[in-house]
């Protein structure tokens, strides 16, 4: 961010409370303290720079000159003070008693200029609300609902349709809602409103220290350090929380809703302190920092692998960092770096970062590491270039702009140490790039296999803090898991063809089903179903006029096509290309290469397109 002179930065908290001390003498030629008698009973009230003079008495041509009045007042210290008021802004509007409505409405003349008042058939407008002279509100109603309206029809153009999955789906209305979220990969509304309040819990741990909300949280044990003079302690509950198991045996509430959602979050999570200001500089704008993110060369991860190793190999005197997390698949995650100077290794470590955390987590913590080992190596040598090497684009990404939450504590202190270390020269560079991974890049493997080593530790006498990404992830995956326990549960006592056919857990990673043709794909969800041409679906709804049977004398049931004698000559499709292989009709409807055959059998035989099947 750029220094200046006069002003303040954009978006500062202390711009608008610099305003109102600004703007504190306009207000107070209005009203009782006055030092105009004739001013002591007109009032201002604004919002920003929107400002509004009123006043009240038996008289509207009274109130015109005492406005007039005001109005001159306040344009003298407007010019005395370098502000000018818009004259295209000015407004007029009566409100006269209900029974005593006058035909005409008086104008005023300020500055020589004439205002007409507002008709009593029109309102006028002052931060959104919408005034009639009657003060009844109803135009303001009427025009809020019409824009409400018209807000609504834009969203009823863009969707085109009142069926929601039915119609992001091309399914039949009478599929279940179950088979209709799990097909469109979509978390039902419950176990989505789950994930919601567990997000929600997450947040808390977010806040900064001082806030109220966390005075009320106890299963965080927060206990926030003493406030500044100048900003006011978060008070207590107004009502004492009894704990106890008498008050439990009695059946008495002792928690609130917000206890009840800050049980949700895990006890040990971390916690986040303030987010980074506006203002303050982050290491992207900084001028001698250089940061390289994935994509940012147009090379792909071979091509960019053989441009590092010739970047490093034309590098002296320079400090090289490699830094790398891992986790196991036991969840246990460890960090890993390693320290090259001039092309040699002076150091290497690793760490165990807990089961708690994410490899975000893992490389955060290896980059905070990898930097001050850099830094200490870096003074001792005299050397004036750190680079930072890591294959996790996010991490740098999040480290450089300043804006991560998760593992807070480390990447601020990362950002701390590279600023301290930038400060102590004006030579002094820092350059962080990403590298591609398992490239045979021999630093970043080196950094990856410590990584691998710092996961294999234990966690008995380590307290370690569970990350806000990992909060987020379990969120997730417990929302997830519900949603799989219900439908392996409704799958058990259910006699759908649906769960009788689909074997897959549900989950929320589209499969490539979707990017089939709407035609192919509507076809596939029919077969799924149940629910489409067929004999059983027909005699289930009572469609009497419908064709249950084939032209051959059988039902027509799903499958009946695939053997029907007119498309037997098709039936190789039906066989898997390297084994020659049938596919089994589970096959057929549950993986991509059964699904290929099965479509593909469609396309050349025509199967699935007529009403009757006719002899070819």
């Amino acid at each position: 961010m750029e220094s200046i002179d006069t002003g303040i930065p954009q978006g500062s908290p202390v711009s608008p409370i610099l305003f109102l001390i600004f703007m504190g003498p306009l207000f107070k030629l209005f009203g009782p303290q006055s030092p105009v008698p004739e001013l002591r009973n007109v009032r201002m009230i604004g919002y920003i720079d929107d400002g509004l003079l009123y006043t009240a008495s038996p008289s509207m041509a009274e109130n015109c000159r005492t406005l007039a009045t005001a109005y001159h007042e306040a344009d003298t210290w407007a010019t005395n003070n370098g502000l000018s008021f818009d004259d295209q802004k000015r407004e007029l509007t009566h409100f006269p008693p209900p029974r005593q409505q006058p035909e005409t409405f008086p104008a005023i003349e300020l500055q020589g200029v004439e205002v007409v008042p507002t008709p009593p058939d029109q309102t006028v407008r002052w931060l959104g609300f919408h005034f009639d002279p009657k003060l009844s509100f109803v135009r303001h109603c009427q025009i809020s609902s019409a824009r409400a309206r018209k807000a609504a029809q834009c969203m009823r153009m863009l969707v085109s349709t009142s069926f929601a999955l039915r119609m992001v789906l091309p399914v039949w209305r009478t599929v279940s809602t179950d088979a209709l979220h799990q097909e469109a990969f979509c978390l039902p509304i419950e176990f989505y409103l789950d994930k919601a309040s567990d997000m929600a819990a997450i947040r808390l741990a977010t806040l900064d220290d001082n806030h109220p909300l966390l005075a009320r949280v106890p299963p965080f044990g927060a206990n926030p350090p003493p406030a500044p003079p100048e900003q006011r302690q978060p008070q207590s509950p107004p009502h004492a929380l009894d704990a106890s198991a008498r008050a439990a045996q009695a059946g008495r509430r002792f928690s609130t809703r917000l206890t009840l959602l800050a049980q949700r979050c895990h006890e040990g999570i971390e916690r986040v302190g303030r987010r980074q200001a506006p203002w303050e500089e982050s290491l992207l704008r900084h001028e001698r920092v250089t940061v390289q993110l994935a994509g940012s060369g147009g090379r792909n991860k071979e091509e960019a692998a053989e441009f590092h190793r010739r970047e490093v190999a034309g590098q002296r005197l320079e400090v090289a960092v490699y830094t790398d997390g891992s986790r196991q698949e036991d969840v246990r995650t460890g960090a890993g770096w390693a320290v090259h100077y001039d092309g040699d290794l002076w150091s290497r470590a690793k760490d165990f970062t807990g089961s708690t955390r994410e490899v975000y987590d893992a490389e955060a913590i290896a980059l905070w590491n990898g930097l001050r080992a850099g830094t200490e190596l870096a003074r001792r040598l005299k050397a004036e270039s750190i680079n930072i090497y890591s294959d996790n684009d996010s991490v740098l990404r999040s480290t450089a702009s300043g804006t991560s939450t998760s593992s807070q504590r480390y990447i601020r202190a990362f950002i701390r140490r590279a600023k301290e270390w930038l400060d102590e020269g004006q030579d002094h560079t820092l350059r962080m790039e990403w590298v591609p991974g398992h490239t045979d890049v021999e630093g970043n493997e080196e950094a990856d296999e410590l990584a691998n080593e710092g996961a294999e530790g234990e966690e008995e006498g380590r307290v370690v803090r569970a990350s806000l990404a990992w909060a987020r992830r379990k969120a997730r995956e417990r929302a997830l898991e519900r949603w799989r326990t219900t439908r392996a549960e409704t799958a058990e006592s259910s006699a759908s063809t649906y769960f009788q056919t689909v074997h897959t857990a549900p989950t929320l990673r589209p499969s490539n089903a979707l990017t089939l043709r709407r035609k192919d794909l509507g076809l596939l969800l029919q077969m799924r179903t149940g629910h489409g041409d067929f004999a059983s679906y027909h005699e289930r709804f009572h469609h009497l006029e419908a064709q249950t049977e084939c032209i051959c004398g059988e039902r027509r049931t799903r499958f009946h096509p695939l053997r029907f004698p007119v498309f037997i000559k098709h039936q190789p499709l039906l066989q898997d290309e390297q084994t020659g292989r049938t596919y089994s009709k589970r096959d057929l409807l549950n993986t991509d290469a059964g699904i290929r055959a099965f479509l593909a059998f469609v396309k050349v035989s025509g199967a699935y397109e007529r009403s009757r099947y006719e002899p070819v």
